[in-house]
């Protein structure tokens, strides 16, 4: 264990002392410090070896005190210990580790602020989007297309994060989408122009005062969107 413990932090210290080096001398990092591979190499090791080091003296502390079939038990769960976090060590080595272990420890560990909160629970949202698609305001000519959508769609309103792209084209007109938009802010804190970054159109993206100003023009002279009803009927959840 300790051999092993010495051979990854030796291993760590060679590959990054010229980094440090480098830095303590304000010398260019670009040539040997990639830090969308470094950076994450580095974490994962403070963790790993933090629990080997951890799990390595509460051994040693107690292998004296301890009872033969007690030493034998701790003795099968250090190693393990050991063999698994030294494993996990040898992954962020191999050349693969920036395609997937990397995206996945951010995914893990590092949590995005939420941009808004909604109150919607994922059966109501799932009804508002089953409920665009029966009246066509989202269409979809592949039904796995659509499935993964729906799912997206949960996801951003549920847990309250705008995509970096909008991820769903509505069919409707400028009056129907804003009050299809006021009927979401409701029950959440979303703004405007956030929706417009969650939705667009099919020709293009929708512009928050452009909206605006067209649906204030509806309510004059003619009382509101077309189709009101139906999109009264997306947020209908007692049926």
């Amino acid at each position: 264990m300790v051999i092993a413990g010495s051979f990854l932090c030796g291993k760590l210290i060679w590959q990054y002392f010229p980094v440090y080096a480098a830095y303590m001398f304000d010398e260019s990092l670009s040539h040997i410090f990639n830090k969308k591979i470094d950076r994450p190499r580095i974490f994962i090791h403070s963790i790993f070896l933090l629990i080997m080091v951890f799990m390595m003296l509460g051994f040693f502390r107690d292998v004296e005190k301890s009872h033969r079939w007690l030493f034998y038990l701790q003795y099968v769960a250090t190693s393990a210990c050991f063999f698994i976090c030294s494993y996990v060590l040898s992954l962020t080595w191999n050349e693969d580790f920036e395609k997937w272990m990397a995206p996945v420890m951010k995914r893990t560990f590092v949590r995005k602020a939420k941009n808004f909160k909604a109150s919607f629970t994922d059966t109501e949202l799932a009804t508002i989007f089953d409920m665009l698609i029966e009246y066509e305001f989202i269409e979809y000519d592949d039904f796995k297309i659509e499935k993964e959508k729906r799912l997206k769609f949960i996801d951003i309103f549920y847990n309250g994060r705008i995509p970096e792209a909008p991820e769903f084209i509505l069919k409707m007109d400028h009056p129907q989408t804003h009050y299809f938009f006021e009927q979401l802010k409701i029950r959440s804190t979303i703004k405007l122009t956030s929706l417009c970054r969650i939705f667009s159109y099919e020709d293009g993206p929708i512009k928050s005062r452009a909206l605006s100003a067209s649906a204030a023009r509806a309510k004059k002279n003619s009382g509101g969107p077309s189709n009101k009803e139906r999109i009264d009927a997306i947020f209908d959840f007692t049926r």
